[in-house]
């Protein structure tokens, strides 16, 4: 399966490159997302980002009713952490983890078996931000970037995971 993001499930706002996996804002105004082209409804997952530029960008997981026109998380259909020590959901922001920094890896473990969602920092395990995944249908990765030429580049497992190959995390 090869998985990228999907360049006809993504705010107007938002150019692909580098085959589909860097999601880059083309337009100075507000928040624009993406999902990937597959979702999934059980099993376990693990994706990664790199924050190439900036750190106005959250990465994490939507539905299909998710918004494109705002951040992942600014509704009950996403799941997100932004920036770091912030996740989001249903218009929530909670403390969490660790800041990101541009160049960070991003590990994202999405585990439908047990409806939790997990980060990782450049092999730092931040713990469980979500529980309550379960039930929800199918669930896509997902992206949000916020400012003109604000980049994230996703490795969906095409290539050799950079954090695994450093710090030999388990992958599920």
């Amino acid at each position: 399966m090869n998985v990228t993001w999907n360049p006809n499930d993504k705010h107007e706002t938002i150019k692909l490159s580098n085959n589909n996996l860097t999601a880059i804002k083309n337009v100075n105004n507000d928040w624009g997302s993406v999902r990937a082209v597959y979702g999934v409804t059980s099993g376990k997952w693990y994706w990664e980002t790199r924050f190439d530029n900036n750190i106005h960008i959250f990465t994490g997981v939507g539905t299909i009713y998710a918004l494109l026109n705002s951040h992942i998380g600014s509704d009950s259909n996403g799941w997100s952490i932004y920036m770091g020590s912030r996740v989001y959901h249903n218009k929530q922001s909670l403390g969490y983890g660790q800041f990101i920094y541009v160049g960070n890896w991003i590990s994202v473990l999405l585990d439908l078996d047990n409806g939790t969602l997990s980060f990782w920092r450049n092999g730092f395990d931040m713990g469980v931000a979500f529980d309550n995944l379960l039930g929800k249908g199918m669930i896509y990765p997902m992206c949000t970037v916020a400012y003109l030429n604000t980049s994230i580049t996703a490795n969906f497992g095409a290539t050799p995971f950079y954090v695994y190959s450093i710090c030999r995390i388990s992958i599920i």
